[in-house]
């Protein structure tokens, strides 16, 4: 039986690597803890920064905030949901993106209710609010050998989801929530 995963990490993330800036996402899980959903969001294609990709509402720290706080303003500022509003299970392991310079630290909430609607709240940033089953996903995993994204050579995880690729830093982290999800067996508490 699968369920929420609860080995999650709790503790700030490793330093900042030297050219870095700083980012944070949430890996948003809603509905039924023994079948969630995981919320995605299609960026829009002209951004500097990862346009046209999938990828989870975030984005980079502004002066002053933490990681768990520009990943709550983010979610806010994209899709309109608070992630505060959920359980915080706690962390995945930050993840270097070469290409953008970016640190990105994936926090996972969960929502015990379903997002029945898929609002984008910046039609600037966001093209397409999503959500899949984890038991979808696991059905669309396949690994390739060649790095995208000045990643040397794999196996890297990519997703073929309906709506596109999911591949780079967004799909490494789907694949660590999978991971922590296949081998949960303890239920939400």
């Amino acid at each position: 039986m699968n369920s929420l995963p609860t080995q999650l990490e709790h503790d700030e993330p490793a330093t900042l690597p030297p050219g870095y800036r700083p980012a944070a996402v949430v890996a948003l899980l809603h509905g039924e803890p023994a079948d969630p959903a995981l919320l995605f969001t299609l960026r829009q294609a002209h951004l500097p920064d990862h346009g046209g990709q999938i990828s989870f509402p975030g984005g980079a720290l502004e002066p002053g905030e933490d990681y768990w706080q520009a990943a709550v303003r983010e979610c806010i500022e994209e899709v309109g949901i608070d992630a505060r509003d959920g359980r915080r299970l706690g962390r995945l392991t930050a993840v270097a993106i070469p290409t953008s310079r970016f640190l990105v630290v994936p926090f996972v909430v969960h929502r015990a209710e379903p997002i029945a609607s898929h609002q984008v709240r910046s039609a600037a940033e966001v093209a397409l609010a999503f959500s899949h089953r984890l038991r979808e996903l696991s059905g669309w995993r396949r690994t390739e050998e060649a790095g995208a994204g000045g990643r040397g050579p794999g196996p890297w995880p990519v997703f073929d989801l309906p709506e596109g690729r999911l591949w780079g830093a967004s799909a490494i982290m789907t694949d660590q929530l999978l991971t922590h999800w296949q081998a949960s067996e303890e239920p939400l508490a």
